[in-house]
């Protein structure tokens, strides 16, 4: 039969399916009877008109009603929703002994600093600063001690104390990979300085007036940095107890549910952030109404941190222990016949990197190690010259760590001319590259899509990441930023080409994969470099400073030239940041050609309707 014969033939039937294909009501019945006709068809078009337009659109037919089918069997609820009344209780209650032991520390701590400020009346001054104390005091006088709540611009006062406080919690947090150590060295000198700031006022007789007025934003406040500690608690344990599992196992387990834990923790800072800028201001408010806001704050903490998990438990609606779901982790499941959202294309992206980090992770050390010894050697002067030591200058706005961060970066990474930084960029460029595309093709391997991996595919992993190197290091040298934008934008599309090749298409068959559903290709790439962007600063920030911190406790860096280690360290962490965040990226776009593939050979489709027909049986 001839393709418009075809065509002709069963044009109306098609219209007809066109029709139903969204409308609330239908008879699912009638839905799965024309499905089974539509893919018929489709089944003659992939035979006799494989290359035709025919076949791809009733391949979107049927798609298109088999979606609606499934969903209509399945309901799930609402994710956003289920995070915050089950993953998080759930993550709390098993999680219960590191946040008590953090309560229990911060408390203590409070108590010595409120012990200390009694002892001696000079210790206010040291923990708190002598330009605090002596502007509290000044207003004390003016009768108006809560002064320092009333002197900023409400947006700006927001956006100093939330970047503040968030990034407190997230070093808090990130503090437990020093076996733990460091976030109960926070913990203590956070408790410390509040009793001392709340004893500051009782020695004057304002303790009402300061309780009032501090509780309503520091009951939320306080209760995050308690949480963001036990966090921190949690990724220690981890570390130091592994138990049955690998060190990197125990780590992955306690990082997953410290980062649940802390993510509430960011709310409440964000939202007491809210409450400190644009209601503590005003103390005239009715005592009565903020001891009441007080009380349900505190209230509030007590019944979702403590009285929910407790009645899940006593349910048995908790869900899995971390350590139940590592498994499931481990035994991820790959699909690769589907069409696939920009959720589900993210959480399969990150689902083989956990599956590959373990062997990746000695590989991002000892190229670190060698980009930093490279640099030191030949280009350090140049980065010691314009790198950025005090981010002081950058601490007005909202985001200062990032635009400190970013600055550094790109004396590290994009110099303005040409220079030896270029080479070592692409030599860590492609060992990231060759390793996340090598990787992903040996996981084709064992879902059985590809043959054993031969010395061809190394050679060719190696020469796309070349490729995909000079692309990326040739933006470094374009001098406008507005240009360089432009000449990245086609950089999504170049990786789903040169992932698509690597797993075996040919050209002509890559480029057409990378021209399907541009827009689904381009959210994808900007979340990629959302997280990614979020990763990057917290590793070469947050954990730095860190670092940089503990070692000024241990060494006297002033003898040996503090800047200069700040500057070697710091390049080693900008290394070890970059090579942790590729691979996602990589393993991203590969599954967008197979999501690609599917939308026009619609391989999955048999295997979907069978499951559907079992499933009526």
């Amino acid at each position: 039969m001839r393709e418009r014969q075809f065509i002709e033939q069963n044009k109306e039937k098609w219209k007809a399916f066109e029709g139903l294909i969204g409308k609330k009501g239908n008879d699912p019945d009638k839905l799965g009877k024309l499905f089974v006709e539509i893919t018929d068809d489709l089944s003659y078009a992939r035979t006799f008109y494989p290359n035709r337009s025919v076949r791809v659109y009733l391949n979107k037919l049927a798609q298109q009603v088999f979606n609606q089918l499934y969903k209509s069997r399945k309901r799930r609820k609402n994710p956003f929703l289920s995070f915050f009344v089950d993953d998080i209780p759930s993550a709390v209650f098993y999680a219960r002994k590191e946040l008590l032991l953090s309560l229990i520390i911060f408390v203590l701590s409070i108590a010595v600093g409120v012990f200390s400020a009694i002892q001696d009346p000079d210790f206010t001054k040291s923990i708190l600063s002598d330009h605090y104390v002596e502007m509290t005091e000044a207003n004390i006088e003016k009768n108006d001690p809560m002064a320092v709540y009333k002197g900023s611009n409400q947006l700006s006062m927001f956006a100093r104390i939330a970047t503040n406080n968030l990034i407190i919690d997230f070093k808090t947090f990130l503090s437990g990979l020093l076996f733990g150590l460091w976030t109960i060295i926070m913990l203590v000198y956070n408790g410390i300085m509040v009793g001392a700031f709340q004893y500051f006022f009782v020695e004057r007789g304002l303790f009402s007036e300061s309780f009032l007025t501090i509780w309503m934003h520091g009951a939320l406040e306080l209760s995050a940095a308690v949480i963001a500690g036990g966090a921190g608690l949690i990724l220690g344990r981890g570390l130091v107890f592994p138990g049955t599992y690998s060190r990197l196992q125990s780590l992955m387990i306690a990082a997953k549910q410290g980062l649940k834990i802390l993510l509430i923790a960011v709310v409440m800072t964000t939202f007491a952030a809210v409450i400190e800028s644009f209601v503590t201001r005003y103390t005239d408010i009715s005592n009565v109404v903020r001891l009441v806001w007080i009380a349900l704050s505190f209230v509030f903490v007590i019944g979702y941190f403590m009285v929910l998990p407790y009645l899940k438990w006593s349910k048995g609606t908790l869900l899995a222990k971390p350590e139940e779901k590592l498994q499931e982790d481990l035994n991820f499941n790959l699909e690769l016949t589907e069409i696939k959202s920009i959720g589900r294309l993210f959480s399969d992206a990150y689902g083989i990197y956990r599956k590959t980090l373990g062997s990746y992770l000695p590989i991002i050390v000892v190229t670190s190690i060698l980009f930093t010894a490279l640099n030191v050697a030949f280009t350090y002067t140049t980065i010691y010259e314009y790198f950025q030591f005090d981010s002081d200058e950058y601490t007005h706005g909202p985001f200062a760590s990032v635009v400190w961060t970013f600055s550094n970066l790109g004396v590290i990474f994009s110099p303005s001319s040409f220079d030896l930084r270029l080479i070592f960029n692409a030599l860590v460029l492609i060992i990231a590259f060759s390793f996340s595309l090598l990787s992903m093709r040996k996981i084709l391997v064992n879902s059985d899509i590809g043959e054993r991996l031969q010395s061809s595919d190394y050679s060719k992993a190696v020469g796309l990441s070349l490729v995909l190197a000079v692309v990326v290091i040739l933006t470094a040298l374009l001098p406008n930023s507005w240009v360089w934008l432009l000449f990245l934008s086609p950089l999504p599309f170049v990786m789903v080409l040169l992932t698509s090749m690597e797993q075996g298409e040919k050209l002509a068959d890559s480029v057409k994969l990378m021209s399907i559903k541009i827009w689904t290709t381009y959210a994808l790439f900007l979340s990629f470099v959302l997280i990614s962007s979020i990763v990057f600063t917290l590793l070469t920030s947050a954990v730095f400073a860190i670092f940089f911190s503990f070692a000024e406790m241990l060494f006297d860096l002033e003898s040996i030239d503090a800047y200069k280690i700040y500057v070697i360290v710091y390049i080693f962490f900008c290394c070890f940041a970059l090579l942790f965040v590729i691979p996602p990226v990589i393993y991203g776009f590969g599954m967008v050609s197979f999501s690609n593939k599917e939308r026009i050979m619609a391989k999955g489709l048999e295997k979907k309707l069978d499951f559907l027909i079992e499933e009526e049986i």
